[in-house]
């Protein structure tokens, strides 16, 4: 089966597809860095409940002071 031809693309043409593409790759960059970020910021959320959630429990654990005496 016979391919069909595509046309040749003028440099101008082809210098608009690569301006293209990179403002593409450029907003495509900047929405993950903005995920990743918002990602970290979630993880440090987490690890803080952890901190706190560990430090209740170990509160928790620890007799009042005087009571042993």
């Amino acid at each position: 089966m016979p391919t069909v031809p595509t046309p040749l693309r003028t440099p101008e043409e082809l210098e608009r597809e690569a301006d293209t593409f990179q403002m593409n790759l450029t907003r495509m960059s900047a929405q993950m860095t903005a995920e990743i970020r918002r990602g970290m910021d979630l993880l440090a959320q987490m690890r803080a409940a952890a901190d706190r959630a560990r430090q209740a429990s170990s509160a928790s654990l620890t007799p009042p002071a005087g009571l042993l005496n």
